[in-house]
């Protein structure tokens, strides 16, 4: 006997087989040659909720390829498929839908009008997400064509990663807590598997390296422990949180009275190496594209070389762009902090984050007025300008709010009374994470401030557009130049480090979109080499230079400070999100070339940083600059020690808080 649950059992079951086997035939209609491209595909919501209404609008072009009669809109037809993937080939089709291309053109008398070559169309479609449609993250499939030739599609696209919210308030718990205990476990097996790293590579792999991969191992491509949607529910807060402790951490390394000597050769390293860059990836990568050695979808859309070329210097002045992250965590893990080469390393990774964001707000002008037209003024410059300053605003004032937290020891009278009796209730582990949580609270606060500031002031007659990456670092770097309280701050600081950093690098790893990574690898590979090249040429040049000026610099320096300089990040996906938004035609494909670029750089910056580090290290300690390895320690460690009267072995194991272990 059927009964009424188990027929509905076999029909869900019937429809996902089914879903299945159309899955296997749709997926072959997407060849190489198309006549019409999707452009863009949106939804509104962008995260839908079941029993909601949605309008999905798609916007595309007919390519100079097309046939010379063009098309006629009633002779096509539009098929989504809605798949749910749980890793590369391993996906079901569930949900199949074919339009008429004449009912969803929009515009007055949309349907009568010709395809010609060149023209553009809309397609929009509203619905109602049926409350069936679970929660999560799915991929969409839309394939233009002829009636009843879906093989011979004129236009395919996928869209990955599209999110479905619960609407109920229990549901949406569950979702995050589900979200919040596989992170957990995913950086815990990053945490084991990534001391591993060190230990059997003999000293070349940081644990840095471990945690992106084991974040790639467990990503939506491979285990799926962490999934699209895990991604997308806590990923945009852990990435926030990390990049602002990042740039904090990086802010309380700049400290003018120990950098006093050192701000020329830094000054001489960021111009010249971003000059290298410049020159080095905007020929060299022209020359390779012009040439078709390699493709690059990007480019390829612009019909002239004025805009290919501005395209092309938009994605060099990403390429001058560092990673302070990957600096931090190597200098941490090598206990070198003291060391001159640290201190260089941090500064011109710092002040090259400083320049990327001018040469990208002046080379994003420059390519709106190539591919969009309009005229390049001082109002561009201005604008940067304003930005500039008010992010050095933002972090005095976030610095003075931080200076208020940090509490000088010995300078309450019950303080030092309970410090002198011994009987103080909370240890020093404790007051620094209590102290180091509100700081981070505070940076925090900052960075979504800098972040949501051009919306605030979109009515403006210039809209202020705060960096937050450098609000978070001034604000750190004037709290550290408080000397009663540097210490402090850097122990605050160091004790987060390793919760910070550790799921943000197995984030990293989860977020890597494989697939669009492997479609512009050559192209990607190749902007990788020329990025290598030109700050290689720009750091040696600026090393002769600095040992003939200030004779200071060795030779280990001179031939190995390139390596440092190598890994990519944060701020650079930050602004490949803003081109994508805002050049809508060819922003997605520069998006997935310089993420590629990014993905290169980040696996092998760190790798030869620790490298370069080592073999800088070692040659000074043979020249007796670097003697023992308590030396190595920062020297707020030292100053801890002379008020407290802390042995060098507990010093140490303050310093090894910053350890990744």
């Amino acid at each position: 006997m059927w009964s009424p649950a188990r027929l509905v059992h076999c029909t869900w079951v019937t429809s996902l087989l089914v879903g299945y086997a159309l899955a296997e035939s749709a997926w072959s209609t997407c060849s190489d040659h198309h006549d019409l491209k999707i452009d863009s595909f949106s939804l509104d919501p962008p995260y839908p909720q079941p029993k909601h209404q949605v309008t999905a609008t798609v916007k595309g072009s007919v390519l100079e390829s097309a046939p010379e009669a063009g098309f006629s809109p009633e002779m096509l037809r539009v098929t989504a498929e809605v798949v749910r993937c749980r890793r590369i080939n391993d996906c079901m089709v569930l949900w199949r839908e074919e339009k008429s291309f004449c009912d969803l053109m929009k515009g007055h008398n949309a349907c009568s009008r010709h395809l010609d070559r060149g023209s553009s169309f809309l397609l929009q479609h509203t619905f109602q997400l049926p409350s069936e449609v679970l929660r999560g993250s799915y991929d969409v499939h839309l394939a233009l064509h002829h009636s009843g030739k879906l093989p011979q599609a004129h236009a395919c696209e996928w869209m990955h990663g599209i999110g479905v919210m619960a609407y109920r308030p229990m549901n949406i718990f569950f979702d995050y807590r589900d979200a919040v205990i596989a992170f957990l476990v995913a950086s815990s097996s990053s945490k084991a598997i990534g001391r591993l790293f060190p230990e059997y590579s003999r000293g070349v792999l940081p644990q840095i390296s471990g945690f992106l991969c084991m974040g790639i191992v467990v990503g939506p491509y491979c285990a799926n422990l962490v999934s699209h949607f895990h991604i997308h529910l806590i990923g945009g807060i852990i990435n926030r949180l990390s990049l602002s402790f990042i740039a904090g951490a990086a802010g309380s390394e700049i400290f003018l009275p120990e950098l006093r000597d050192l701000l020329a050769p830094m000054g001489l390293q960021v111009i010249l190496i971003s000059l290298s860059t410049l020159l080095v990836c905007t020929v060299g990568f022209l020359a390779v594209t012009e040439t078709g050695i390699v493709a690059v979808p990007a480019l390829a859309m612009q019909e002239s070389f004025g805009a290919r070329l501005a395209i092309t210097l938009l994605a060099a002045s990403l390429m001058t762009a560092r990673s302070p992250a990957s600096a931090i965590a190597v200098i941490s893990e090598l206990k070198c902090g003291a060391s001159r080469i640290a201190k260089i390393v941090l500064g011109v990774t710092v002040l090259s984050d400083i320049a990327v964001l001018m040469l990208f707000a002046i080379c994003k002008k420059i390519a709106t007025v190539a591919t969009e037209g309009g005229r390049f003024g001082p109002g561009a410059l201005l604008g940067v300008s304003v930005g500039l300053v008010a992010s050095g605003l933002l972090g005095v004032v976030t610095g003075q709010v931080m200076r208020l937290v940090i509490i000088p020891e010995g300078k309450s009278a019950a303080d030092s009374e309970e410090k002198a009796s011994g009987s103080t209730w909370v240890s020093d582990d404790l007051h620094h994470a209590l102290r180091g949580l509100l700081l981070l609270s505070i940076l925090y606060a900052a960075f979504l401030s800098s972040e949501n500031m051009g919306e605030w002031t979109a009515a403006w007659p210039i809209p202020l557009h705060i960096e937050p990456l450098l609000a978070c670092t001034v604000a750190s770097s004037v709290c550290g130049h408080d000397v009663q309280r540097r210490h402090l701050l850097e122990e605050s600081l160091a004790f987060w480090a390793p919760v910070v950093l550790l799921p943000f690098f197995t984030l990293a790893g989860a977020s890597l979109e494989l697939p669009g990574v492997g479609a512009v690898f050559p192209a990607a590979l190749a902007l990788a080499v020329f990025r290598m090249a030109g700050i290689a040429c720009g750091s040696m040049v600026s090393g002769v230079l600095s040992a003939r000026i200030w004779q200071r610099t060795s030779g280990a320096e001179i031939r190995y400070t390139w390596l440092t300089l190598l890994a990519q990040a944060g701020v650079t996906l930050g602004l490949v999100l803003e081109v994508q938004k805002e050049f809508k035609g060819w922003g997605e494909a520069f998006a997935t070339l310089v993420i590629g670029t990014v993905v290169l750089n980040q696996l092998l910056g760190p790798v030869l940083c620790r490298v370069g580090l080592t073999w800088i290290v070692e040659e000074a300690q043979k020249s007796s600059e670097v003697c023992l390895p308590e030396e190595a320690l920062p020297l707020a460690f030292y100053d801890v020690a002379a008020t407290q009267g802390d042995s060098v072995s507990k010093i140490a194991s303050k310093a090894n808080l910053i350890h990744i272990a």
